[in-house]
C-alpha cells in the first residue's frame, strides 16, 4: 500500500505555519513538528505557546545536555509531551520510527531525504571494500557478504564506534543497491533516507512553497511510489499566491547560465562578476538591499548579506530590493550520480537533473527574494528582484510572480568562446601509469597503497620505473 502524504503548498507568509499550529492546538493527537533549522523550530514553538498551546517541548542541539544526544532526548519525550518540535536533521537521523508510531508528522519545508555524498577511500573503508565487487568504476555489494555489511550498518546507526558510524550512510547505500561510483581515491554515493518506516506516522503533512518540482518531491514520486494529495488545511490559509505581483520588477544580470566559471570569465580585462557587481551598484543606488553570494565571494560594499537558502527570516520585510548573486550547478561527480540514479530506474535523467537545480539554485533564489516587502499582501511598494540569470527570472515569474515584469536591459552577455589551436589538434593523453597500463579504479587504489607502502617515487617517463610498475601490475592481474 502506497504511502499517502498531504501537501500544504503556498507561498511564504501565506499562513502555513499558523494553519498547522492552530490545528495542532485543537487536536488531542501526539504530534511531531519538524522545521528546517533550530531557529525556526524555536519560532514555531513560541508561536504555538502564544496561541495558548500546551504540553509541548523543543528538542534540538540547543536544548539537550552534553551527556545525551538529540535522538535520545526525543525518545525520552515521547509519551511525556503531546507535541514535540524538532529539526529536519533530527527527524531524518531518528533510528526507529516505530517509537513514534501513531504520531502525526508535520514537516515545515521540503526535507533533504536524498543527498549526494562523497568520501575519500581511507584505510578503514577497506572494511566495506572487501565485501564488494569494485570493478568498472562501481562498488557493488556481493550477496555472500550482506550479513557483514548489515552488522556495520547496525553498529553505525547505534553509534557504537567511530569507524562504523562514519561508514553508516555508505553501508546503507550498498545494502539498498543504490549506485555507488568510484574514481581514483574517492567514493561517490547517494544517501537515501526514504527507506525509514514512514508508515509508522498516522498522518504526514509537508508544508512548502513548491514540492512537486523539487528533488525530494521527484524522488518520492518517481522512485518511491509515494502518493500525494492536497492538505485539508489549505482552506485555512490567508492566500496561496501573492495577490499584487504587478509591482514586482525582476532584473536578470547575465545572459548565459550563471556559474562560478562563467562569473570568473573576463570581458575587456574585467571579470563578469565584477561587471555584474558594478551594475548592481548602479541599479540600486542608495536603496538598501539584501543579498546572497557564494561563500568564496567577498562581501559587497553595501547591502545586508543573508545566508544561502534562508527560511523564516521576517526581519527584512522593510526592504524592497533583493540581490541574488550566488551560483549552484551540479559538479561532474554529482552529474554522474544523478545519471546513474536515473538509469537504475529507467527515468529521464534531464527531469531528475532539473529537479536538483530547482532545489539547489532556483528555490533558494526564490527564498531570498521573498524575504522582502513582497510578503506583505497589502503593500503597494515597488519591489525589485535582481537575479543571476534569465532562467532564475523566468522561474520566479512563471512559478510565483505571474504579473511581474522582467527587465533584461542590464544583462551582460557572456564572452565569445575562443577556440585555441591546441583544441583543433588531436589531444595527447598525459603520461601516467594509469594511462600506460589502463588501470581500473580498483587497480589504481591498490597502486596507491603499493607506492605508499614501498615509499617509492616512480616516474612514468623513466624506463626503469616503467618496468617496476609493469612487473607489479602483471602480478596483480595474474592473481
Amino acid at each position: 500500500m502506497a504511502l499517502v502524504v498531504n501537501i500544504l503548498q503556498a507561498v511564504p507568509a501565506a499562513g502555513k505555519t499558523k494553519a498547522i499550529l492552530g490545528y495542532v492546538k485543537s487536536s488531542k493527537k501526539p504530534t511531531i513538528i519538524a522545521s528546517i533549522s533550530c531557529q525556526l523550530s524555536q519560532q514555531s514553538y513560541d508561536y504555538y505557546v502564544g496561541l495558548g498551546g500546551t504540553d509541548a517541548v523543543v528538542v534540538d542541539s540547543d536544548h539537550v545536555s552534553r551527556s545525551s544526544s538529540v535522538t535520545e532526548a526525543i525518545a525520552e519525550c515521547v509519551g511525556k509531551h503531546r507535541v514535540i518540535f524538532i529539526t529536519h536533521a533530527a527527524l531524518i537521523r531518528f533510528p526507529n520510527y516505530d517509537d513514534l508510531e501513531g504520531h502525526e508528522l508535520f514537516v515545515d519545508e521540503v526535507p533533504d531525504l536524498i543527498q549526494l555524498n562523497q568520501m575519500k577511500f581511507t584505510d578503514y573503508m577497506g572494511l566495506l571494500g572487501q565485501y564488494c565487487d569494485m570493478s568498472n568504476g562501481t562498488m557493488v555489494l556481493l550477496d555472500e557478504h550482506r550479513d557483514a555489511v548489515e552488522k556495520i550498518a547496525r553498529d553505525g546507526l547505534a553509534g557504537l564506534d567511530v569507524v562504523s558510524t562514519s561508514l553508516f550512510e555508505l553501508a546503507r547505500s550498498l545494502l539498498q543497491g543504490i549506485p555507488v561510483l568510484t574514481k581514483d581515491d574517492t567514493v561517490y554515493f547517494i544517501d537515501d533516507n526514504t527507506t525509514q518506516k514512514w508508515t509508522a506516522f498516522s498522518k504526514i503533512t509537508i508544508a512548502c512553497a513548491n514540492f512537486y518540482e523539487t528533488f525530494t518531491g521527484t524522488i518520492l514520486k518517481e522512485f518511491c511510489g509515494w502518493k500525494f494529495r492536497n492538505s485539508e488545511l489549505t482552506k485555512k490559509l490567508d492566500f496561496i499566491h501573492y495577490p499584487n505581483t504587478a509591482r514586482v520588477e525582476i532584473v536578470p544580470m547575465f545572459g548565459g547560465i550563471w556559474s562560478r566559471y562563467s562569473a570568473d570569465k573576463e570581458i575587456g580585462g574585467e571579470s563578469v562578476y565584477n561587471k555584474v557587481k558594478a551594475s548592481v551598484y548602479d541599479i540600486t543606488g542608495m536603496t538598501p538591499f539584501i543579498y546572497t553570494t557564494n561563500s568564496y565571494r567577498g562581501a559587497l560594499k553595501q547591502g545586508q548579506r543573508v545566508a544561502y537558502n534562508p527560511h523564516g527570516l521576517n526581519n527584512y520585510m522593510s526592504h524592497t530590493t533583493a540581490v541574488s548573486l550566488f551560483s549552484y550547478n551540479p559538479t561532474p561527480w554529482q552529474i554522474d550520480l544523478l545519471k546513474s540514479l536515473s538509469q537504475s530506474r529507467s527515468m529521464d535523467q534531464d527531469k531528475l537533473m532539473q529537479s536538483y537545480i530547482v532545489s539547489k539554485y532556483l528555490e533558494p533564489t526564490f527564498q531570498l527574494c521573498l524575504r522582502t516587502d513582497i510578503r506583505n499582501q497589502y503593500s503597494n511598494w515597488k519591489v525589485r528582484l535582481i537575479v543571476p540569470d534569465l532562467r532564475a527570472a523566468e522561474y520566479l515569474k512563471s512559478r510565483y510572480l505571474h504579473e511581474a515584469i522582467i527587465d533584461m536591459d542590464h544583462m551582460i552577455e557572456p564572452p565569445e568562446r575562443k577556440v585555441r589551436a591546441a583544441e583543433t589538434a588531436p589531444r595527447q593523453k598525459k603520461k601516467s601509469f594509469k594511462n600506460l597500463f589502463n588501470f581500473t579504479d580498483a587497480e589504481l587504489r591498490k597502486f596507491y597503497r603499493y607506492v605508499k607502502k614501498e615509499n617509492k617515487k616512480l616516474d612514468p617517463l623513466d624506463p626503469r620505473d616503467f618496468m617496476i610498475v609493469k612487473s607489479w601490475i602483471d602480478s596483480v592481474r595474474s592473481l
